[in-house]
């Protein structure tokens, strides 16, 4: 007797291609250790790498601590370039003043003598009320007098000294009332020119 199976015969599963790859054929001890290498970073280069970036960090905090300071100092030293400018240009003006005051003992200008000389040839009736000379020696008096007759005495008396050599002369004169002691009185306002000789100190 031939018995004939009708049943159909059961095909094998078959595992689906994916990404190009069987399944099927993968090496599971080979995955396993990939899987090992992918993980160990997190573990072992991570923490060395983030060790690093803080220490780079830290670096950089403390050389921006070290620029803040030189930033400082030089602002403190341009503070101490200014001040040092301003000085340098006081001392310049003091030595051209130093300049022109031995300049001027040098020409022997100097005036205390020649006052001292006009001050005494004042007579009693005449009083100064300006007084200058200037770089060049030129001299100018102002002043008044009781009388005509007063400014020509004084006027002589100063020419006669060797300080000015007879270069003084009356440059104008006028009459004007003036008050003294309650009372309007008449006086001669005078103006006196010329050119100082000399300032020499032993010229009397």
């Amino acid at each position: 007797m031939i018995k004939v199976n009708l049943l159909g015969k059961k095909k094998a599963f078959k595992v689906p291609v994916i990404l190009g790859m069987d399944p099927t054929k993968l090496n599971i001890k080979m995955l396993f250790v990939v899987f090992i290498i992918y993980l160990a970073p997190g573990y072992t280069l991570y923490p060395v790498w983030d060790d690093d970036t803080q220490a780079a960090k830290d670096r950089v905090d403390k050389a921006r601590k070290k620029l803040k300071v030189i930033r400082k100092k030089v602002n403190d030293h341009a503070n101490v370039k200014i001040q040092l400018e301003a000085f340098n240009k006081q001392v310049e003006r003091l030595k051209e003043r130093s300049k022109l005051v031995n300049g001027i003992l040098k020409e022997k200008r100097h005036p205390n003598f020649l006052l001292e000389r006009i001050a005494r040839d004042i007579p009693k009736k005449v009083w100064l009320e300006d007084l200058q000379i200037d770089y060049d020696r030129n001299i100018t008096i102002i002043g008044k007098a009781l009388s005509y007759k007063a400014i020509g005495e004084f006027r002589e008396k100063v020419n006669k000294s060797s300080y000015f050599e007879n270069s003084l002369y009356l440059k104008s004169s006028s009459t004007i009332a003036a008050s003294a002691k309650n009372n309007t009185v008449r006086v001669e306002k005078f103006e006196i020119t010329g050119k100082v000789a000399s300032f020499d100190l032993w010229s009397q």
